[in-house]
């Protein structure tokens, strides 16, 4: 039987055909995915005009591909794929997209470019249609693919970028706030430079020292000024009996198997005690290296020497010191290892040194000394409550708002003693606001509570704000669109904001205090100076401030926004902590802060009552 041929023409509409259905099952893949994307996020009008362009476009590449009619009824179905490609280039490029679910947005994004890429190879003869679509496809299936697995292999140059200060210390779980700062605690914050000069030096004994506790036993690691090689450990609770469940260290030190050595220090208590000394590894499994023992130390300084000798090599290897079965307080100072019989003193192989700014809490977990309760007669307190920017993260506690305003108030106060007490916590919202003043706040009786607001107070300390902004920080490499630079900055916003529970929230924490006959006011602290709201930034800020103006409008509780004065006579690298790495307001912003939020108190009355 001969072999069926083609003529030219019936060719030509094959290839049409192919084409057609392969236009239009990518026109609905995307259709799909456009729609489900649009309509699960919930958002504004835009939002929903999309998702339903993307259902009705569905509908026509689906009623063509059933119906099968000619090439040219297409265009109907194309042509409304265009005004959807526009609507998702629009959400992309308006910042309207939240960073998840990012693989659907990565998904439609090379969709669409291999779709208008195709369009192009054909309308310009390079490849023929059907080819155009087929090869555009695959090359967009491979990007997927990629964005999807190299993840797990690779870095990101971006993982490399420093995202902010590192932190020493933890807060406590709390029912109800997330967390809270563990009172009487000391936590600190770690930069790599020091570019205006401001941070303090890290101390010494920061590197090389580092303090052990488990099973549920606590305990802090003291380095006192005046004694610059003295370690004192202060052991508040011991509940396993172990000694070394709290063990102080000095570890990377390099030892060599069956060389000699001597441990050399002095040591004291605060009342007789026993301490076992060791010497062992400092990573996996933790193994002794030729020394564990006891030795009896009193209320007078003692001298030891120790020798033993290195079982095994070892690059980073410990000296330890397990204290856990008493909680009586030990120090240490001129702590040594030496080579025996050389003498050769061996160091610690310390990381480089960083600069530190550290945040010590009283008794009710503020940032603050602690303050008479109840509150002594002829003594006006204003309370602040906030996050990061109220507790002042970057900056050292005489430079905080809060104890800037109490200088100034104070200098032009006559009869009344006024104390100003600072109560942020970092990464709290409203809500957590409003609540740690009902837990903790109250019991200080302030006459004046100063709700400093910015811009994620709409986010809740922990399940809110972990799902919505940081569930997916930068840190992998994510092929093409870490090139991209609009796609890059829009990948890592959060969602839009709803600040009206904001509002819901301050009406509460002014009715709970209207019943202690305290009066409210709220400072809205913007770091931004954007005030056309051109960028994503600028738009949070602004709505922001139009939404909590306008829903306290009427409700006798008065509003400072500070962004005005902070930017009049000054730039926004001027106000940051750090130039780079940590945009919290500085000193010279907390300062400004401070004599604007005077004005404010002046102005609405806030303290004569």
């Amino acid at each position: 039987m001969d072999p069926v041929t083609l003529s030219p023409q019936d060719a030509d509409l094959t290839k049409s055909r192919v084409s057609s259905l392969l236009l239009v099952t990518t026109i609905i893949l995307i259709s799909i995915l456009q729609a489900f994307l649009f309509l699960l996020l919930k958002q504004n009008w835009f939002g929903i005009a999309a998702g339903v362009i993307s259902i009705a476009n569905l509908v026509l590449a689906i009623r063509f591909l059933l119906i099968r009619k000619q090439v040219g009824s297409i265009g109907n179905a194309f042509g409304m794929y265009f005004l959807q490609a526009i609507f998702f280039a629009v959400a992309i490029f308006g910042s309207l997209l939240p960073p998840d679910p990012r693989l659907l947005v990565v998904a439609l994004s090379v969709l669409h470019c291999a779709m208008l890429f195709s369009a192009f190879l054909a309308l310009t003869g390079v490849v023929p249609q059907p080819r155009a679509i087929l090869l555009c496809l695959s090359f967009a299936g491979g990007i997927f693919l990629l964005e999807t697995a190299l993840p797990i292999f690779i870095e990101s140059p971006f993982q490399k970028e420093a995202t902010g200060p590192q932190w020493i210390g933890t807060m406590q779980p709390y029912p109800g706030l997330g967390a809270v700062y563990s009172p009487g605690s000391v936590l600190s914050t770690l930069y790599a430079e020091n570019p205006r000069r401001y941070f303090k030096e890290q101390d010494d004994r920061a590197l090389r020292w580092w303090l052990r506790l488990d099973g549920g036993n606590e305990g802090t690691l003291i380095f006192p000024q005046e004694s610059p090689e003295l370690v004192r450990v202060e052991t508040k609770k011991v509940q396993t009996k172990n000694a070394y469940d709290v063990q102080l260290n000095l570890s990377k030190l390099k030892v060599v198997k069956k060389q000699a050595y001597k441990i050399g220090f002095r040591a004291r208590a605060d009342q007789p005690r026993g301490v076992f000394i060791g010497f062992a590894m400092s990573h996996d499994p933790w193994d002794g290296l030729g020394l564990y023992q006891k030795i009896d130390l009193t209320e007078t300084w003692q001298t030891f020497s120790i020798p033993f000798s290195a079982t095994a090599n070892d690059e980073n290897a410990r000296i330890h010191f397990d204290l856990g079965d008493s909680t009586t307080p030990a120090e240490f100072t001129s702590v040594s290892l030496r080579a025996h019989p050389a003498g050769t003193r061996i160091e610690p192989q310390l990381p480089p040194k960083k600069y530190i700014v550290t945040y010590r809490f009283n008794s009710l977990g503020c940032r603050d000394r602690d303050y008479t309760i109840p509150k002594p007669q002829n003594t006006k307190r204003i309370l602040f409550l906030g996050d990061s920017f109220t507790l002042g993260v970057g900056v050292h506690e005489q430079d905080t708002v809060p104890r800037q305003l109490e200088t100034l108030i104070s200098a032009g106060a006559s009869e009344k003693k006024y104390e100003v007490i600072n109560c942020g916590v970092s990464g709290y919202g409203t809500h957590e606001e409003r609540m740690f003043y009902k837990l903790f706040g109250a019991n200080y009786q302030p006459d004046v509570v100063l709700l400093m607001m910015v811009w994620n107070d709409d986010l809740s300390y922990r399940e809110e704000f972990e799902k919505d902004y940081v569930k997916r920080p930068p840190g992998k490499l994510e092929l093409l669109f870490h090139t991209w630079a609009k796609i890059q900055q829009y990948r890592h916003q959060r969602p839009f904001p709803n600040f009206s529970k904001c509002v819901d929230e301050i009406l509460r924490l002014d009715g709970e205090l209207r019943n202690h006959s305290s009066r409210l006011g709220v400072v809205i602290y913007r770091n931004d100076p954007d005030f056309e709201a051109s960028t994503y930034p600028g738009k949070i800020w602004n709505h922001l401030t139009r939404t909590v103006t306008g829903g306290l409008e009427g409700e006798n509780i008065p509003v400072l926004d500070l962004g005005k004065p902070l930017f009049e006579k000054h730039s926004k690298v001027e106000l940051d902590v750090h130039p780079t790495i940590d945009h919290h307001p500085n000193e010279v912003a907390n300062g400004i802060a401070a004599q604007e939020i005077l004005r404010f108190l002046e102005k609405q009355s806030l303290l004569k009552q």
